[in-house]
């Protein structure tokens, strides 16, 4: 005891293992004479030692004196009632029943329920409380890694909490069951029967490292087997995420709530190094070797801790074949089994399995008589696998042992083979689902959607470099198809992320151009994807460059540049690049993806250039032969239906065309399955996003609720979903909450996601909409220089996209002009309007578009709000009466009825056409909604200006309701209200 407590004050973090070791050895000898020799043995030091003399004098100096010094005084000491359990003590709603174990860590009693929630034996872990400070860190620190296991080969953790005394407690499953050791003992298991056990134990293991647990305390007291034969996995107490992992103390004993066990412990863990999963393969292979001994695999030259920590250091290990005195065993440990030890067992953990997985699967391999991968490559090794697997065809003469040496050697290289490629594919596999899990772990920390992709994907980055530890090639094939599972489910920020990292691997290891310009062209897309334009351009150049001379890579790479420049609002430099694209597909008969991708490259620029009709048959064609191409569930056609879908359904959402395409794309994306069906269902949500904005008859309700039955497909789904796409469904959510005036809840949903969406979208297109509903959402909720720079960025973003010009910026100016008009900003307001564009050729008639009758109405509403009626009809007397648009404030019949309320000669009317636009937005927008309210006041007001009381009351009084449920909105909202109160007080009736 001593000893540990000496290393734990002096050892100094500097030391090499090397120097540990040794000291830890000149301590036991010292500790072991009389402390009157102790100065004439420190005297005669060789001086190879002279550097460790001093801590030697300070750790020696201790010795006769420990109850007296300060250090050891100053240990926590145990109340009674931390020290003690006895049965029958409540511990929380359990009553402990008897103590079933005990250890360096507490002790763990057998208890049951008693609160009547639900009945069910338990075993409870009573952690030991003179421990440092750090124990409820730890305590929580379980509890959550326990929720992590879900395993049937983990035992399950099911509570955590403190005591009525204050005593932590931990509530686990109860496995009545023996340790391992003693259970293959009990029974004579053979040793194949041992290796079969010992493969359940290596998966739990395998499946805990999945989720970035490492046990740390691999034991066979940590391994218990059920009398039906299941093993079970206990006590991840000192476990730790990997992200957790930093620098430890040097030496076995030094942390004291580091309560790991020797002699299953690594070297690296013995010398204070991190604990990784090869940390975990050794212990594993510590726990084998004891299995099938009996034995432990070290012999150290003095029973004493200091020479068991240079032996394990040192690896002087005996093989497994030589500790064992049973002639048939020792045997059958021979050669394999030897190397599968040896490889567990190596000193230097680049040099063990790389992982879990890997340890199972050799021995699997053995137990099915096949090579093993711990044993070198060589002719006679090879034959005698061949023997072994052939033996009554060896048996038969030398002329059959012949052709096993010729032929059978290539047969056996060829089957090894296929056995590499089938373990690898598993390996993948069953890897990928555990790492995405894994990288997904980070929790949001405020630093944005950089932040957040960022931190996921280093976890998982950690996970593959941990595990695959010097096979470059396994890891960028990782990264690859990460990255594509990423790409598939429409999580493409994330997909991104790890494209780079393989595009980095592919250059660092000198790939060709053909593997080079694809690697460049799929992050290239997945940078399209995520609304990263810019970045887009430089890889998809770069894929242009790697393709010359491969002309199918090349048009390949030309159609996705052209769709890049589109995105980035670079139409004429788009129209160069489908121009060149064109030239390259001449000669070309057959149908390609990338005369698909020329159609529909043409059909965008023209849709960007308001040329609609030409576009959508052209988008049309291009899924007819990306299609015929790729058949049904073609990943290509479904981009291709989505966004002619998107671009008809946002001209008009009756459209059924629009209705067809946007079905078929999301039956073919869940036809294909897996991560595709995720995407499937965020398409779905984005679809519910956009639809209100094109259907004014959707009702509030019926938006809400289709968009929760995404999110609920989403949060149900088989594999993880990304931050980043949780907080874009939570701005969909903010964004219908906008537009149907449920404020409260917009501000709830949009504040969630913003910070991730806004900063996820480098982009102008997504951006550009997302400012949108920022906005309007200042505006309405009376934050007028707030909105103001929302609005300027967002016509910056437009100029961005070469669209000054487009019809639709007229919306633009007029939802800036609209916000400084409703704060009494007029002269500001008259100043943006007048820089609108004109649209001169546009700008009156019957066909006149609604975004440039939208200027006409915002300029009327600006005279109307100061007065000026005249002014205000004068604005839209040359606007045609069949056409309606929004000003900003209301829809431009609203206009024009509160012009004619403003006369009493035409208030009846007016009054009538207010009342319509009631009927009609009441079952659709939410019942408290402040335009709602806004229009009820003014019908209100219209009504009392030809004498109509009851009905103004009854109007104010909805009104006012409104404003009670949601309080915080715009006080141009509120306006008119207050003046239908104050007039109805005027008027008062007399008694």
């Amino acid at each position: 005891m001593l000893r540990r407590q000496l290393e734990s004050r002096y050892l100094s973090m500097s030391l090499s293992p090397s120097e540990i070791t040794t000291l830890s050895s000149l301590l036991d000898q010292a500790l072991a004479l009389p402390v009157e020799q102790r100065q004439g043995w420190l005297d005669a030091l060789d001086p190879e030692h002279e550097s460790l003399a001093p801590q030697l004098r300070k750790m020696l100096a201790l010795d006769g004196r420990a109850e007296a010094d300060p250090f050891l005084q100053s240990l926590p000491r145990l109340q009674r009632h931390e020290a003690v359990a006895s049965a029958g003590d409540a511990i929380g709603p359990y009553r402990l029943l008897r103590e079933i174990g005990r250890g360096g860590m507490g002790s763990v009693w057998l208890a049951e329920r008693t609160d009547g929630s639900f009945k069910r034996t338990v075993a409870i872990k009573l952690p030991r409380l003179a421990w440092d400070e750090g124990l409820a860190g730890r305590m929580a620190r379980e509890r959550d890694i326990g929720a992590l296991l879900e395993h049937p080969s983990i035992a399950r953790l099911y509570d955590a909490g403190f005591d009525q005394l204050g005593r932590p407690y931990l509530v686990m499953e109860f496995v009545d069951g023996l340790p391992i050791d003693a259970w293959c003992a009990a029974h004579q298991v053979s040793l194949h029967d041992r290796l079969r056990l010992f493969v359940q134990v290596v998966r739990a293991v395998a499946y805990a490292h999945g989720r970035m647990v490492v046990h740390r305390d691999l034991k066979p007291a940590n391994v218990l087997v059920t009398t039906g034969g299941s093993v079970r996995l206990l006590d991840f107490g000192i476990s730790k995420l990997l992200d957790d992992i930093g620098p430890a103390q040097p030496g076995l004993t030094l942390e004291q709530g580091r309560a790991l066990t020797p002699v299953y412990a690594s070297p690296e863990q013995i010398g204070g190094r991190p604990a990784t999963v090869q940390s975990d393969v050794y212990s594993l292979g510590v726990l084998l070797y004891e299995l099938l001994t009996g034995s432990l695999p070290f012999k150290p030259q003095r029973e004493t801790p200091g020479a068991l920590e240079a032996a394990i250091l040192a690896g002087e290990r005996v093989p497994a074949s030589r500790r064992v005195t049973d002639r048939d065993t020792a045997r059958a440990l021979r050669g394999d089994l030897d190397a599968i030890l040896g490889r567990a067992l190596h000193a230097e953990p680049e040099r063990r399995y790389a992982s879990a997985d890997a340890l199972a699967h050799d021995i699997e391999r053995f137990l099915a008589g096949d090579a093993v991968a711990a044993r070198p490559d060589s002719l006679a090794y090879r034959l005698r696998i061949a023997l072994r697997r052939h033996r009554l065809a060896a048996i038969a003469g030398s002329l059959i042992l012949l052709s096993l040496l010729v032929g059978g050697g290539l047969a056996v290289r060829q089957s090894q083979r296929a056995a590499a490629a089938a373990e690898r594919e598993q390996l993948v596999k069953s890897f990928v689902g555990d790492m995405l899990r894994a990288s997904l772990s980070t929790p949001h920390d405020g630093s944005g959607a950089r932040g957040v992709v960022q931190g996921s994907v280093d976890n998982g980055m950690r996970l593959i470099q941990t595990r695959f530890v010097g096979q470059p090639a396994l890891q960028a094939e990782l990264q690859g198809t990460v990255g594509a599972i990423y790409s598939s489910m429409g999580a493409y920020a994330y997909a991104a992320e790890y494209r780079q990292r393989r595009l980095g691997a592919l250059r660092d290891s000198g790939a060709g151009g053909p593997a080079m310009a694809e690697a460049e062209a799929q992050l290239a897309e997945d940078l399209l994807r995520a609304g990263k334009s810019a970045q887009a351009a430089t890889h998809a150049a770069q894929a242009v460059a790697f393709a010359q001379g491969q002309p199918a890579a090349l048009n390949d790479a030309l159609a996705l540049m052209a769709r890049v420049h589109l995105a980035d609002g670079k139409p004429a430099e788009a129209a160069k690049t489908l121009d060149r694209l064109e030239a390259g597909l001449a000669g070309v008969r057959e149908e390609t993806l990338a005369l698909a991708w020329l159609r529909a490259g043409r059909a965008l620029w023209q849709i960007s250039q308001a040329v609609g009709d030409e576009g959508d048959r052209q988008l049309a064609q291009a899924i007819e032969i990306a299609t015929r191409r790729e058949g049904p569930t073609s990943l290509a056609a479904i981009d291709m239906r989505l966004a002619l879908a998107r671009e008809r359904g946002r001209r008009n959402f009756g459209d059924t065309e629009a209705q067809r395409q946007f079905a078929a794309a999301l039956q073919a994306l869940e036809a294909r399955g897996g991560p595709d069906a995720v995407r499937a269902a965020y398409e779905r949500a984005q679809l519910w996003w956009l639809l209100p904005g094109n259907n004014p008859h959707m009702p509030y309700a019926q938006a809400v609720a289709e968009l929760r039955k995404s999110q609920s497909a989403i949060d149900n789904a088989a594999l993880p979903v990304p931050a980043l796409m949780r907080a874009e469904m939570d701005f969909f959510r903010g964004q219908i909450e906008v537009q149907y005036g449920n404020l409260v809840e917009a501000e709830r949903w949009l504040g969630a996601g913003r910070d991730l969406v806004l900063q996820a979208n480098e982009a102008p297109a997504p951006r550009f909409r997302a400012l949108g509903y920022l906005a309007t959402l200042a505006n309405e909720t009376g934050r007028p220089d707030e909105a103001d720079a929302l609005w300027l960025e967002r016509q910056k973003l437009r100029a961005a996209m070469g669209q000054q010009r487009h019809l639709y910026s007229a919306y633009d100016f007029v939802g800036r002009a609209a916000n400084l008009t409703m704060a009494g900003r007029f002269d500001e307001a008259g100043r943006v309007l007048a820089e609108a564009p004109h649209f001169e050729a546009a700008a009156s008639g019957a066909a006149m578009p609604k975004a440039v009758a939208a200027l006409h109405f915002a300029a009327a509403r600006l005279q109307f709000e100061r007065g000026r009626f005249a002014a205000a009809r004068a604005a839209i007397a040359d606007v045609p009466v069949t056409v309606d648009a929004g000003d900003g404030v209301g829809s431009g019949a609203v206009l024009r009825a509160q012009l004619q309320c403003a006369d009493a000669q035409t208030a009846r009317a007016g009054w009538a056409s207010l009342e319509k636009e009631i009927q009609a937005e009441a079952p659709v927008r939410y019942a408290h909604a402040p335009y709602l309210a806004w229009l009820r006041a003014q019908s209100g007001l219209c009504a009392l200006s030809f004498g109509d009381r009851a009905t103004a009351m009854h109007r104010g009084a909805e009104a006012r309701a409104a404003f009670v449920v949601q309080p915080g909105v715009h006080p141009y909202h509120k306006a008119p209200l207050e003046r239908l109160e104050a007039a109805l007080r005027q008027t008062r009736p007399q008694g």
